[in-house]
């Protein structure tokens, strides 16, 4: 009876197999880069929605909501690099790079399902630079946060 009970609590004391690494690894940084697009998209519609009330409410020119939505997206572009680059250390500027890429080729894409090519006069190309240079601006600044942490600056 003794020698069962005692194999009993040896099944009981194992602990069951750890995960790999990798796929731990990869899980961690497909969270990130979901929690970046969320934060990112999440950004650019909250100064969207409140845009289009300031614009409803004012007298502003009506020009100026090109602009103001170029913005928008720009610095949903700047949250989504900088929550890249905080997450996951090791990759900094290229996340953002990649972040920016990704946007720009969304727009591309839907530029070109609305049967718009984008031209060099255009506006979509003002508004592609923005958000590649909008990640990026994020990454490097979450780049520069996560160095002076790591040098003991903070």
């Amino acid at each position: 009876m003794n020698k069962a009970k005692a194999r009993k609590t040896a099944l009981l004391r194992r602990k069951p197999r750890q995960k790999s690494r990798k796929s731990n690894q990869s899980n961690r940084l497909l969270s990130a880069v979901l929690r970046s697009f969320a934060a990112g998209v999440g950004t650019a519609v909250v100064i969207l929605c409140l845009l289009s009330v300031v614009f409803a409410n004012t007298a502003l020119p009506l020009g100026w909501m090109g602009p103001a939505a170029c913005g928008a997206a720009a610095l949903g572009a700047f949250v989504s690099g900088l929550v890249i680059s905080l997450a996951v250390p090791s990759f900094k500027l290229l996340a953002g790079i990649g972040f920016g890429a990704f946007y720009c080729l969304c727009t591309v894409t839907a530029s070109l399902l609305a049967s718009r090519i984008p031209t060099a006069d255009s506006a979509n190309l003002s508004l592609l630079a923005v958000l590649l240079l909008g990640a990026l601006a994020g990454s490097a600044a979450g780049a520069l946060q996560t160095s002076g942490q790591a040098a003991g600056m903070r």
